[in-house]
Protein backbone atom coordinates (compact mmCIF):
# COMPACT_ATOMS: atom_id res chain seq x y z
CA UNK A 1 0.00 0.00 0.00
CA UNK A 2 2.87 2.36 0.78
CA UNK A 3 4.06 1.82 -2.79
CA UNK A 4 0.67 2.80 -4.21
CA UNK A 5 0.54 5.98 -2.15
CA UNK A 6 3.64 7.26 -3.97
CA UNK A 7 2.51 6.54 -7.51
CA UNK A 8 -0.23 7.41 -9.94
CA UNK A 9 -0.31 3.84 -11.20
CA UNK A 10 -1.68 0.76 -9.47
CA UNK A 11 1.22 -1.34 -10.72
CA UNK A 12 4.32 0.84 -10.30
CA UNK A 13 6.82 -1.27 -12.20
CA UNK A 14 6.37 -4.28 -9.93
CA UNK A 15 6.57 -6.34 -13.11
CA UNK A 16 8.88 -3.95 -14.91
CA UNK A 17 10.64 -5.56 -17.85
CA UNK A 18 14.34 -4.94 -17.44
CA UNK A 19 15.94 -3.01 -20.23
CA UNK A 20 18.46 -4.62 -22.54
CA UNK A 21 21.98 -4.42 -21.16
CA UNK A 22 22.98 -2.08 -23.96
CA UNK A 23 20.26 0.34 -22.91
CA UNK A 24 20.98 0.16 -19.20
CA UNK A 25 22.87 3.06 -17.62
CA UNK A 26 26.27 2.21 -16.19
CA UNK A 27 26.73 2.56 -12.45
CA UNK A 28 29.72 4.72 -11.63
CA UNK A 29 32.28 3.59 -9.03
CA UNK A 30 30.66 5.99 -6.58
CA UNK A 31 27.02 5.10 -7.32
CA UNK A 32 24.42 6.45 -9.70
CA UNK A 33 25.19 8.96 -12.42
CA UNK A 34 25.38 12.65 -11.55
CA UNK A 35 22.49 13.32 -13.92
CA UNK A 36 20.18 10.82 -12.22
CA UNK A 37 21.26 12.00 -8.78
CA UNK A 38 20.33 15.57 -9.68
CA UNK A 39 16.99 14.43 -11.07
CA UNK A 40 16.19 12.54 -7.86
CA UNK A 41 17.17 15.53 -5.73
CA UNK A 42 14.87 17.79 -7.75
CA UNK A 43 12.03 15.26 -7.37
CA UNK A 44 12.66 15.08 -3.62
CA UNK A 45 12.32 18.84 -3.16
CA UNK A 46 9.63 19.58 -5.77
CA UNK A 47 7.32 16.84 -4.50
CA UNK A 48 7.36 18.19 -0.94
CA UNK A 49 4.31 19.96 0.50
CA UNK A 50 5.85 23.05 2.08
CA UNK A 51 2.61 24.01 3.81
CA UNK A 52 1.46 20.72 5.35
CA UNK A 53 4.48 18.45 5.15
CA UNK A 54 4.63 15.11 3.42
CA UNK A 55 4.33 14.75 -0.32
CA UNK A 56 2.20 17.02 -2.50
CA UNK A 57 -0.80 14.77 -2.55
CA UNK A 58 -4.33 14.87 -1.14
CA UNK A 59 -3.40 11.61 0.56
CA UNK A 60 -1.13 12.42 3.51
CA UNK A 61 1.23 9.76 4.86
CA UNK A 62 4.70 9.47 6.31
CA UNK A 63 7.00 8.61 3.42
CA UNK A 64 9.70 6.79 5.34
CA UNK A 65 12.64 7.02 2.94
CA UNK A 66 11.99 10.65 2.16
CA UNK A 67 11.90 11.65 5.83
CA UNK A 68 14.94 9.53 6.71
CA UNK A 69 16.88 11.16 3.88
CA UNK A 70 15.88 14.60 5.17
CA UNK A 71 17.03 13.62 8.66
CA UNK A 72 20.43 12.43 7.39
CA UNK A 73 20.90 15.71 5.54
CA UNK A 74 19.76 17.66 8.60
CA UNK A 75 22.51 15.90 10.54
CA UNK A 76 24.90 17.48 8.02
CA UNK A 77 23.44 20.91 8.96
CA UNK A 78 21.06 21.27 6.03
CA UNK A 79 18.38 23.49 7.59
CA UNK A 80 16.09 23.15 4.60
CA UNK A 81 15.98 19.37 4.98
CA UNK A 82 15.57 19.71 8.74
CA UNK A 83 12.48 21.83 8.15
CA UNK A 84 11.12 19.24 5.72
CA UNK A 85 11.57 16.39 8.19
CA UNK A 86 10.20 18.35 11.15
CA UNK A 87 7.12 19.61 9.29
CA UNK A 88 6.21 16.11 8.11
CA UNK A 89 6.79 14.49 11.50
CA UNK A 90 4.97 17.15 13.51
CA UNK A 91 1.91 17.18 11.26
CA UNK A 92 2.18 13.42 10.84
CA UNK A 93 1.28 13.06 14.51
CA UNK A 94 -2.24 13.86 13.34
CA UNK A 95 -2.38 10.24 12.18
CA UNK A 96 -2.22 9.01 15.78
CA UNK A 97 -5.37 7.42 17.18
CA UNK A 98 -5.84 9.22 20.48
CA UNK A 99 -8.69 6.89 21.48
CA UNK A 100 -7.50 3.37 20.72
CA UNK A 101 -3.78 3.93 20.24
CA UNK A 102 -1.51 3.27 17.30
CA UNK A 103 -1.10 5.25 14.09
CA UNK A 104 -3.18 5.20 10.95
CA UNK A 105 -1.69 4.37 7.59
CA UNK A 106 -2.73 7.58 5.84
CA UNK A 107 -5.20 10.47 5.80
CA UNK A 108 -7.32 11.86 3.00
CA UNK A 109 -8.72 15.21 1.81
CA UNK A 110 -5.31 16.89 2.06
CA UNK A 111 -5.54 16.88 5.85
CA UNK A 112 -3.49 14.86 8.32
CA UNK A 113 -6.48 14.51 10.66
CA UNK A 114 -8.86 12.96 8.10
CA UNK A 115 -7.49 9.51 8.78
CA UNK A 116 -8.32 6.47 6.72
CA UNK A 117 -9.15 4.09 9.53
CA UNK A 118 -6.65 1.37 8.77
CA UNK A 119 -3.70 0.48 10.98
CA UNK A 120 -1.14 -1.80 9.38
CA UNK A 121 2.04 -3.14 10.89
CA UNK A 122 3.93 -1.28 8.16
CA UNK A 123 2.52 1.98 9.52
CA UNK A 124 3.25 1.09 13.16
CA UNK A 125 6.79 -0.19 12.63
CA UNK A 126 7.75 2.38 10.00
CA UNK A 127 6.52 5.28 12.11
CA UNK A 128 8.07 3.91 15.32
CA UNK A 129 11.45 3.68 13.61
CA UNK A 130 11.13 7.15 12.07
CA UNK A 131 10.15 8.94 15.27
CA UNK A 132 12.95 7.16 17.15
CA UNK A 133 15.48 8.34 14.55
CA UNK A 134 14.03 11.85 14.63
CA UNK A 135 14.25 12.00 18.41
CA UNK A 136 17.91 10.96 18.28
CA UNK A 137 18.74 13.93 16.05
CA UNK A 138 16.27 16.66 16.94
CA UNK A 139 15.72 15.85 20.64
CA UNK A 140 12.04 16.78 20.38
CA UNK A 141 10.31 14.94 23.24
CA UNK A 142 7.05 14.97 21.28
CA UNK A 143 8.75 12.56 18.88
CA UNK A 144 9.82 10.31 21.75
CA UNK A 145 6.31 10.41 23.18
CA UNK A 146 4.92 9.39 19.79
CA UNK A 147 7.38 6.50 19.52
CA UNK A 148 6.50 5.31 23.01
CA UNK A 149 2.78 5.46 22.28
CA UNK A 150 3.20 3.27 19.18
CA UNK A 151 5.33 0.88 21.23
CA UNK A 152 2.54 0.67 23.81
CA UNK A 153 0.03 -0.06 21.05
CA UNK A 154 2.17 -2.91 19.76
CA UNK A 155 2.26 -4.37 23.26
CA UNK A 156 -1.36 -3.79 24.19
CA UNK A 157 -3.11 -4.62 20.91
CA UNK A 158 -0.84 -6.65 18.62
CA UNK A 159 1.27 -8.78 20.95
CA UNK A 160 0.04 -12.35 21.41
CA UNK A 161 0.47 -14.39 24.61
CA UNK A 162 3.30 -16.24 22.85
CA UNK A 163 5.26 -13.02 22.45
CA UNK A 164 4.84 -12.57 18.71
CA UNK A 165 2.93 -9.86 16.84
CA UNK A 166 -0.26 -10.12 14.85
CA UNK A 167 -0.23 -8.28 11.52
CA UNK A 168 -3.33 -6.15 12.20
CA UNK A 169 -5.64 -6.10 15.18
CA UNK A 170 -8.69 -4.15 14.00
CA UNK A 171 -10.03 -1.71 11.52
CA UNK A 172 -11.47 1.38 13.15
CA UNK A 173 -14.67 3.02 12.00
CA UNK A 174 -16.20 6.34 12.94
CA UNK A 175 -19.07 6.71 15.38
CA UNK A 176 -20.03 10.25 16.41
CA UNK A 177 -16.70 11.55 15.05
CA UNK A 178 -14.69 9.19 17.25
CA UNK A 179 -12.93 6.05 15.98
CA UNK A 180 -13.82 2.78 17.68
CA UNK A 181 -12.70 -0.75 17.13
CA UNK A 182 -14.54 -2.92 14.63
CA UNK A 183 -13.70 -6.42 15.83
CA UNK A 184 -15.12 -8.01 12.68
CA UNK A 185 -12.48 -6.63 10.34
CA UNK A 186 -9.02 -7.73 9.31
CA UNK A 187 -7.26 -11.00 9.84
CA UNK A 188 -4.93 -11.63 12.75
CA UNK A 189 -2.48 -14.11 11.24
CA UNK A 190 1.18 -14.14 12.20
CA UNK A 191 3.43 -12.92 9.39
CA UNK A 192 7.22 -13.14 9.36
CA UNK A 193 7.62 -9.89 7.43
CA UNK A 194 5.49 -7.85 9.82
CA UNK A 195 7.29 -9.27 12.85
CA UNK A 196 10.65 -8.45 11.29
CA UNK A 197 9.52 -4.86 10.80
CA UNK A 198 8.32 -4.66 14.42
CA UNK A 199 11.51 -6.21 15.82
CA UNK A 200 13.75 -3.76 13.97
CA UNK A 201 11.60 -0.78 15.00
CA UNK A 202 11.45 -1.79 18.67
CA UNK A 203 15.20 -2.35 18.78
CA UNK A 204 15.64 1.08 17.17
CA UNK A 205 13.59 2.65 19.95
CA UNK A 206 15.90 0.98 22.45
CA UNK A 207 18.94 2.19 20.53
CA UNK A 208 18.01 5.85 20.77
CA UNK A 209 15.97 5.97 23.98
CA UNK A 210 17.21 2.96 26.00
CA UNK A 211 13.69 1.56 26.34
CA UNK A 212 14.49 -1.92 27.70
CA UNK A 213 10.83 -2.86 27.52
CA UNK A 214 10.92 -2.46 23.73
CA UNK A 215 14.09 -4.51 23.35
CA UNK A 216 12.65 -7.33 25.44
CA UNK A 217 9.61 -7.50 23.14
CA UNK A 218 11.87 -7.50 20.08
CA UNK A 219 14.00 -10.39 21.33
CA UNK A 220 10.97 -12.43 22.36
CA UNK A 221 9.34 -12.02 18.95
CA UNK A 222 12.61 -12.93 17.20
CA UNK A 223 12.87 -16.13 19.22
CA UNK A 224 9.30 -17.11 18.30
CA UNK A 225 9.82 -16.50 14.57
CA UNK A 226 13.04 -18.51 14.68
CA UNK A 227 11.24 -21.35 16.40
CA UNK A 228 8.12 -21.41 14.24
CA UNK A 229 8.85 -19.81 10.84
CA UNK A 230 12.46 -20.68 10.02
CA UNK A 231 12.69 -23.09 7.11
CA UNK A 232 16.30 -24.08 6.88
CA UNK A 233 19.61 -22.29 7.29
CA UNK A 234 18.87 -18.63 6.78
CA UNK A 235 15.40 -18.95 5.26
CA UNK A 236 11.96 -17.90 6.50
CA UNK A 237 8.33 -18.21 5.49
CA UNK A 238 5.30 -16.47 6.86
CA UNK A 239 3.46 -19.43 8.30
CA UNK A 240 6.28 -21.90 8.77
CA UNK A 241 4.71 -24.38 6.37
CA UNK A 242 6.27 -25.89 3.28
CA UNK A 243 4.70 -23.56 0.72
CA UNK A 244 6.06 -23.36 -2.79
CA UNK A 245 6.59 -19.58 -2.64
CA UNK A 246 9.46 -17.80 -0.92
CA UNK A 247 9.17 -14.04 -0.34
CA UNK A 248 12.08 -11.64 -0.29
CA UNK A 249 10.18 -9.40 2.10
CA UNK A 250 10.00 -12.09 4.82
CA UNK A 251 13.71 -12.80 4.68
CA UNK A 252 14.81 -9.20 4.29
CA UNK A 253 12.72 -8.03 7.25
CA UNK A 254 14.24 -10.69 9.49
CA UNK A 255 17.78 -10.07 8.23
CA UNK A 256 17.52 -6.37 9.07
CA UNK A 257 15.90 -7.22 12.42
CA UNK A 258 18.80 -9.52 13.34
CA UNK A 259 21.38 -6.90 12.41
CA UNK A 260 19.58 -4.31 14.54
CA UNK A 261 19.38 -6.76 17.45
CA UNK A 262 23.10 -7.44 17.17
CA UNK A 263 23.90 -3.75 17.28
CA UNK A 264 21.81 -3.18 20.39
CA UNK A 265 22.65 -6.39 22.30
CA UNK A 266 26.18 -7.26 21.05
CA UNK A 267 25.01 -10.90 20.98
CA UNK A 268 27.01 -12.46 18.14
CA UNK A 269 24.23 -14.99 17.56
CA UNK A 270 22.18 -12.24 15.93
CA UNK A 271 25.01 -11.23 13.61
CA UNK A 272 25.39 -14.87 12.55
CA UNK A 273 21.66 -15.00 11.83
CA UNK A 274 21.78 -11.77 9.81
CA UNK A 275 24.69 -13.20 7.82
CA UNK A 276 22.93 -16.52 7.19
CA UNK A 277 19.73 -14.84 6.08
CA UNK A 278 21.67 -12.48 3.81
CA UNK A 279 23.32 -15.48 2.15
CA UNK A 280 19.90 -17.09 1.72
CA UNK A 281 18.63 -13.93 0.01
CA UNK A 282 21.63 -13.86 -2.32
CA UNK A 283 21.23 -17.50 -3.30
CA UNK A 284 17.44 -17.49 -3.79
CA UNK A 285 16.36 -14.01 -4.92
CA UNK A 286 19.29 -12.82 -7.06
CA UNK A 287 18.05 -11.69 -10.47
CA UNK A 288 20.87 -12.29 -12.97
CA UNK A 289 19.93 -9.20 -14.96
CA UNK A 290 19.60 -6.67 -12.13
CA UNK A 291 18.31 -6.46 -8.59
CA UNK A 292 16.55 -9.05 -6.47
CA UNK A 293 13.26 -10.80 -7.23
CA UNK A 294 10.31 -10.40 -4.86
CA UNK A 295 8.93 -13.95 -4.99
CA UNK A 296 10.43 -17.25 -6.11
CA UNK A 297 9.33 -20.86 -5.90
CA UNK A 298 11.27 -23.66 -4.23
CA UNK A 299 13.35 -24.31 -7.33
CA UNK A 300 14.17 -20.57 -7.47
CA UNK A 301 12.06 -19.82 -10.53
CA UNK A 302 10.92 -16.20 -10.57
CA UNK A 303 7.29 -15.61 -9.63
CA UNK A 304 7.56 -11.84 -9.26
CA UNK A 305 10.47 -9.69 -10.36
CA UNK A 306 12.28 -6.81 -8.62
CA UNK A 307 10.31 -4.22 -6.67
CA UNK A 308 11.62 -0.75 -5.87
CA UNK A 309 11.21 -0.53 -2.08
CA UNK A 310 12.51 -4.04 -1.48
CA UNK A 311 15.62 -3.43 -3.58
CA UNK A 312 16.35 -0.15 -1.79
CA UNK A 313 15.96 -1.86 1.56
CA UNK A 314 18.01 -4.91 0.54
CA UNK A 315 20.84 -2.90 -1.00
CA UNK A 316 21.20 -0.62 2.01
CA UNK A 317 21.22 -3.66 4.29
CA UNK A 318 23.89 -5.48 2.26
CA UNK A 319 26.09 -2.40 2.17
CA UNK A 320 25.97 -1.96 5.96
CA UNK A 321 26.33 -5.68 6.65
CA UNK A 322 29.66 -5.78 4.81
CA UNK A 323 31.13 -3.49 7.47
CA UNK A 324 29.92 -5.77 10.27
CA UNK A 325 31.10 -9.00 8.60
CA UNK A 326 34.04 -7.78 6.49
CA UNK A 327 32.58 -9.73 3.56
CA UNK A 328 33.23 -7.78 0.37
CA UNK A 329 30.70 -9.84 -1.58
CA UNK A 330 27.94 -7.93 0.17
CA UNK A 331 29.19 -4.76 -1.51
CA UNK A 332 28.66 -6.48 -4.84
CA UNK A 333 25.15 -7.45 -3.78
CA UNK A 334 24.39 -3.84 -2.82
CA UNK A 335 25.64 -2.64 -6.18
CA UNK A 336 23.61 -5.34 -7.91
CA UNK A 337 20.47 -3.98 -6.28
CA UNK A 338 21.46 -0.50 -7.37
CA UNK A 339 21.83 -1.73 -10.96
CA UNK A 340 18.05 -2.17 -11.00
CA UNK A 341 17.27 1.04 -9.16
CA UNK A 342 19.55 3.09 -11.44
CA UNK A 343 17.43 2.32 -14.50
CA UNK A 344 15.88 5.77 -15.16
CA UNK A 345 12.40 4.37 -15.83
CA UNK A 346 12.52 2.70 -12.41
CA UNK A 347 14.18 5.50 -10.44
CA UNK A 348 11.75 8.18 -11.70
CA UNK A 349 8.56 6.13 -11.87
CA UNK A 350 7.06 7.56 -8.66
CA UNK A 351 6.66 10.99 -7.09
CA UNK A 352 10.12 10.85 -5.55
CA UNK A 353 12.62 8.18 -4.59
CA UNK A 354 14.81 9.46 -1.77
CA UNK A 355 15.62 5.89 -0.79
CA UNK A 356 17.88 5.68 -3.85
CA UNK A 357 19.60 8.87 -2.70
CA UNK A 358 20.17 7.27 0.72
CA UNK A 359 21.64 4.16 -0.89
CA UNK A 360 23.78 6.18 -3.29
CA UNK A 361 25.19 8.27 -0.45
CA UNK A 362 25.89 5.25 1.74
CA UNK A 363 27.64 3.39 -1.07
CA UNK A 364 29.97 6.33 -1.62
CA UNK A 365 30.91 6.78 2.05
CA UNK A 366 32.06 4.65 4.96
CA UNK A 367 29.83 4.49 8.03
CA UNK A 368 30.77 5.99 11.36
CA UNK A 369 32.49 3.21 13.32
CA UNK A 370 32.63 3.14 17.12
CA UNK A 371 34.27 0.20 18.90
CA UNK A 372 34.10 -0.14 22.68
CA UNK A 373 36.68 -2.37 24.38
CA UNK A 374 35.98 -3.65 27.87
CA UNK A 375 34.58 -6.49 29.97
CA UNK A 376 30.88 -7.23 30.19
CA UNK A 377 30.80 -6.08 33.80
CA UNK A 378 32.80 -2.93 33.11
CA UNK A 379 30.38 -0.12 33.92
CA UNK A 380 32.42 2.51 32.13
CA UNK A 381 32.52 0.41 28.96
CA UNK A 382 28.77 -0.19 29.24
CA UNK A 383 28.09 3.52 29.58
CA UNK A 384 30.32 4.27 26.60
CA UNK A 385 28.46 1.67 24.56
CA UNK A 386 25.08 3.18 25.39
CA UNK A 387 26.41 6.63 24.47
CA UNK A 388 27.65 5.27 21.15
CA UNK A 389 24.25 3.73 20.43
CA UNK A 390 22.56 7.09 21.00
CA UNK A 391 24.59 8.61 18.15
CA UNK A 392 22.13 9.55 15.40
CA UNK A 393 21.84 7.47 12.29
CA UNK A 394 21.21 4.00 10.95
CA UNK A 395 24.35 3.96 8.80
CA UNK A 396 26.92 3.32 11.52
CA UNK A 397 28.87 0.45 13.06
CA UNK A 398 28.75 0.17 16.85
CA UNK A 399 30.47 -2.83 18.43
CA UNK A 400 31.59 -3.87 21.89
CA UNK A 401 34.70 -6.07 21.94
CA UNK A 402 35.32 -7.95 25.14
CA UNK A 403 38.86 -7.41 26.49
Amino acid sequence: MHTLLKTHSEDPLSNFVLADKAERPAITPTGISARLRQKLLCMHVSSFDWELGGLQSPIKFLDRDSIEYSLTQAALHDKNEERMASLSLINGMGLLDSVNGGIYQFATQNCWHQSHFSKTMAAQAGSLRLYSLAYALLKDHAFLKTARSICDYLHDELLTPEGVFRSVVTNSVVYMDKPRSDTNSYATQIQTRENGWAIEALATLYEFAEESFALDMAKQAADWILSEHALYKGGFMSDGCAHTCLRLSDNLAMARAFLQLYRTTTDSRYLDLADETAEFICSHFFNPEAGFNSDVDKVRATLRGPQIDENICASRFFNLLRYYTDKTEYLEMARHGLSYLAIPQVATSRMEEAGILLLDEELSTTPLKIVIVGDNNDRKAGKLFQTALRTFGWYKVVQWHQS
